[in-house]
């Protein structure tokens, strides 16, 4: 989200990053963005998320954006390279909630059985 735009999602925002899990098993709730600039690996930003007022708003947007539908976590962003690569973009995981935290925004993650196995043995983190 450009400094000043209040309309981004969650899923604007997750195609320009990546989240590092801790290690061992899959944790239920990952941290998604910390309140500040978040600069994309990729160099997409910077974007501004200021603080728990405004990740509420993300939140909020999100939800209303999605309409009760599941937002895939992928691998390697595959479903941002999908269209142009033509591979499958096979889902890791399905975000089931968010949360908008005074240290960031969370999401809960049901992953996919293979993907818990995968962050289980520290194949992806």
């Amino acid at each position: 989200m450009a400094e000043g735009d209040d309309h981004v999602t969650v899923g604007a925002l997750a195609t320009a990053s990546a989240v590092i899990l801790p290690e061992g098993a899959a944790p239920e709730w990952v941290k998604l963005f910390e309140y500040g600039t978040i600069r994309g690996r990729d160099g997409r930003g910077p974007y501004v998320l200021r603080d728990l007022a405004h990740g509420q708003q993300v939140v909020a947007a999100t939800v209303a954006y999605q309409k009760g539908a599941d937002l895939p976590v992928d691998y390697e962003h595959q479903t941002q390279l999908a269209p142009t690569n033509g591979k499958p973009a096979p889902a890791a995981g399905w975000i089931k909630a968010l949360d908008a935290r005074p240290d960031g925004i969370y999401a809960q993650v049901d992953w996919t059985a293979p993907a818990a196995q995968r962050i289980g043995t520290k194949e992806y983190r």
